[in-house]
């Protein structure tokens, strides 16, 4: 599969699309709408407040969905691969990304490259991608 293009890239597409749709969907979960009292105790106004933005449900989901996951991927990479579950992450991935949700990254990466002339300064051959930009233009 690694061989097959550019699934690095799309990989990394879809794993952003998901991030966001889950860091938002639990932003909005974990913002209740009335926090005056809370398991019979009133509340202070500031506290109040600081819990309704959402800060509180995306600094957690930042830590155990997003921080945990990678330094478990690079302490012990074979066995994070491994879990089955990493498979249909993968294609869960690919699939976001193949919907076209996200395509205009690709026009953008490749003019943005070429403005400010990245790749005439590598050489011939080294990533799949300055293959794919030459043949593109």
């Amino acid at each position: 599969m690694v061989l097959r293009g550019r699934i690095l890239e799309k990989f990394l597409l879809g794993r952003q699309v998901f991030v966001v749709v889950v860091v938002f969907m639990l932003a909005r979960i974990t913002s209740p709408t009335d926090l005056t009292r809370f398991m019979g105790a009133d509340l202070p106004g500031w506290l109040t407040s600081f819990i309704a933005t959402g800060l509180v449900g995306v600094i957690m989901v930042v830590i155990l969905g997003q921080l945990l996951p990678q330094i478990l991927a690079v302490q012990y990479p074979l066995q994070f691969l491994n879990i089955h579950i990493m498979m249909w992450g993968l294609y869960a991935t690919l699939v976001v990304e193949a919907t076209g949700l996200v395509h205009f990254t690709w026009f953008a990466s490749d003019v943005f490259t070429r403005w400010v002339g990245v790749f005439g300064r590598l050489p011939a051959g080294c990533c799949v991608c300055h293959e794919h930009f030459l043949t593109a233009f």
